[in-house]
């Protein structure tokens, strides 16, 4: 809860920094955005707190110099957030589209299935106290839309 209340304060305090500029192009109002440069800058902000920050526990300091300079590549985390992202990205356009067998209408990886909250992806898993439902593969999953997107 905690960070998340700092993440949102972060936020806020950048979107005040662009008033007036929230639906324009990340990629023309914030320096050295290299993946989605066409999202509204808003919708930006709001992917990096929702699909990285909160996927790992991240605060925007882990990946960003905490003097404000937010275009710095120095922090390496932000090298491999991008690294990452790409491998996602194949994998979502590359392989997933090819597993006619899965049940999700449009199958997408993200940050949280790997690291499932974590800053570092965990390689083992609990074990249920009780047995896991099993799905009926005949009834189709509901579809969860992500604001703003």
């Amino acid at each position: 809860m905690r960070l998340d209340t700092l993440r949102k304060q972060a936020i806020a305090e950048v979107l005040a920094t662009i008033k007036g500029r929230e639906n324009e192009p990340a990629g023309t109002v914030f320096k050295n955005v290299k993946l989605h440069k066409d999202m509204p800058a808003k919708a930006f902000l709001e992917m990096m707190d929702v699909d990285y920050s909160r996927s790992m526990s991240f605060l925007c300091t882990n990946c960003h110099m905490e003097n404000g300079n937010w275009a710095s590549d120095e922090r390496k985390n932000k090298v491999i957030a991008r690294q990452m992202e790409r491998m996602q990205r194949d994998v979502n356009a590359k392989y997933l589209v090819n597993v006619k067998e899965l049940d999700d209408e449009i199958p997408k990886v993200t940050c949280t299935m790997c690291h499932r909250g974590t800053p570092h992806m965990p390689n083992t898993m609990d074990v249920p106290a009780q047995p896991v439902p099993q799905r009926r593969r005949d009834v189709p999953m509901p579809m969860q839309k992500v604001k703003g997107r």
